[in-house]
């Protein structure tokens, strides 16, 4: 089974706990997910399954869209509900136009610190194990672009924003410094994943006890065919006798128009897709034309 699915998390349980329980439903032990989101948080989770998840590094930096509640005039160790409140401010002298200018400043390029509490390895150990034992690290700070950050409500002391955002953003982060930039502290209430990319979104999510339903089944409305999320890679559509070659990472002639993978000879294009007649996908790989000959050589095989 190579397929795809986007589970809906519900809040509670880890990524790993979800790819854990689709293990059983599926009876595969091949699955792997993007995009890991704690316990607190819900929403959108793509999971790849079997060869499916020689996929993931392709879509491994797709932007994300979340809907965020914080709560503003307290401070916590993990910058969420899960931690100890550290710091508790009066909030009344607090307008909404100050809210909203400081939440717009955000938008953009900047660096972030990765929050104590995360998963972040410092010399190969989890910074969240070292902070319980009570050990201080210096946190490293990464870039991150923050394409888009909108109030959708200022209901004091909660706010809800909502943020479109790189790959490797903390939210409770983002939280953190609001709540410092306003001077009264800031934790992380709620989080939903509303989108990864523009192919994965709550819309075409199911949540696991939905997915009980197709248990042991090869074909349901819940899979998604790797052939559907790759639709912006050129493809070629292979023979049996081709199929085959490629099984064995052999690469094959490209009958098709040349034009549309070069333009000039001797150069290498992006990633290509094969697939059979059946539409399922066999292969991606790059074009390379010489002496105006193709040859798909292949980089991923996926039967």
């Amino acid at each position: 089974m190579n397929r795809i699915v986007n589970v809906n998390k519900t809040k509670g349980i880890t990524s790993f706990g979800v790819i854990r329980e689709l293990k059983k439903l599926c009876n595969i032990r091949k699955i792997g997910h993007l995009g890991t989101l704690d316990p607190l948080a819900t929403g959108v989770l793509p999971v790849f399954i079997g060869k499916a998840t020689k996929l993931i590094p392709l879509f491994d930096k797709l932007d994300k869209e979340y809907r965020a509640k914080l709560k503003l005039g307290e401070q916590t160790d993990t910058f969420d509900t899960e931690g100890k409140i550290t710091k508790t401010t009066n909030i009344e002298h607090l307008t909404c136009q100050q809210i909203e200018q400081c939440i717009g400043r955000y938008q953009g390029v900047q660096k972030q610190l990765a929050p104590i509490f995360s998963a972040v390895k410092y010399n190969g150990i989890p910074a969240y194990r070292l902070a319980r034992e009570g050990k201080t690290i210096e946190r490293k700070s990464r870039v991150i672009h923050i394409q888009s950050i909108d109030i959708e409500s200022i209901e004091l002391p909660f706010v809800v924003i909502r943020v479109t955002c790189s790959k490797g953003t903390y939210i409770r982060s983002l939280v953190d410094d609001i709540g410092q930039d306003l001077d009264v502290g800031a934790h992380l209430v709620e989080l939903e994943r509303i989108a990864v990319g523009s192919r994965f979104s709550l819309n075409n999510a199911y949540r696991l006890e939905e997915l009980k339903q197709f248990q042991g089944r090869d074909s349901a409305p819940c899979y998604i065919n790797p052939v559907d999320v790759l639709e912006d890679l050129k493809t070629i559509t292979v023979t049996h006798q081709e199929q085959s070659q490629l099984m064995y990472g052999q690469s094959i002639v490209v009958d098709a128009d040349l034009s549309s993978f070069s333009s000039h000879e001797e150069r290498v294009n992006d990633w290509v897709k094969a697939i059979n007649s059946q539409n399922l996908l066999i292969a991606i790989g790059k074009v390379v034309v010489q002496n105006k000959v193709g040859q798909f050589n292949p980089s991923k095989i996926f039967v």
